[in-house]
């Protein structure tokens, strides 16, 4: 009896474990201008209320939806505009600086870490990415999100206390839960699906499919009022 009730518990703290805790909402999409035909109020009546939205990339590149969709989604009601900024090998300071000027006045903002594909083009490094996130909190106040795969950002980057101190936007198209890379202990927004791959759902009404984000609503509302 002992042996079955002992049983019963390690099985009943197994699917436990994968049982998302009530502070974890799935609120939060990440798009870029690859998103097309946008309908801001069915976004946000989806229950939508956090968007990502690419701005730059390297020290020149500009998405050029960024700005007015800004401006559509703010006026549609939506409750966080993010930027994001896609990180290369070049100068950290540089980046920095091109991207704050395109953000403007975004809620929050992230930098991209992952393998740059485009021909002729450098992937960003550890001390590039630590400049970049330097430069951010300087001029901002506060470290900006880092996203990026565990592969990446566990065998790519080497162990930094300036990049661990960013919140973490992990990039895992698995259940939950995600796998944490090793420089944080925990994350505040999960990347689940890029719309193909990964747990449902994958569509945005308004949208179509497309990355989505679970959020850890808690450590969001610290980080957004400056309590972590």
């Amino acid at each position: 009896m002992i042996v079955q009730v002992l049983v019963m518990a390690f099985v009943s703290t197994v699917v436990d474990s994968s049982v998302e805790p009530p502070e974890i909402a799935t609120i939060a999409t990440d798009i870029s201008h690859w998103q097309a035909n946008i309908v801001w109020p069915e976004v946000i009546q989806s229950g939508i209320e956090i968007v990502i939205h690419k701005a730059t990339q390297g020290i020149n590149y500009v998405d050029k939806s960024y700005a007015p969709r800004k401006e559509a989604a703010r006026a549609a009601g939506l409750k966080y505009w993010g930027a994001y900024h896609f990180a290369d090998g070049t100068n950290g300071a540089a980046q920095a600086q091109h991207f704050l000027r395109i953000a403007g006045d975004a809620d929050f903002l992230a930098i991209d870490l992952e393998v740059n594909p485009t021909k002729n083009q450098t992937t960003v490094t550890t001390e590039v990415a630590e400049e970049l996130a330097r430069a951010i909190c300087r001029k901002t106040g506060r470290f900006p999100l880092v996203y990026g795969s565990p592969n990446f950002l566990n065998n790519y980057l080497t162990r930094s206390r300036t990049l661990a101190m960013c919140p973490l936007w992990v990039a895992n198209w698995r259940r939950y839960p995600p796998m944490v890379p090793r420089m944080w202990d925990r994350w505040v927004l999960w990347q689940y699906t890029n719309g193909e791959a990964g747990p449902g759902p994958h569509v945005v009404p308004g949208i179509g499919a497309c990355d989505r984000d679970k959020v850890n609503t808690t450590a969001f509302t610290n980080y957004i009022n400056n309590r972590s």
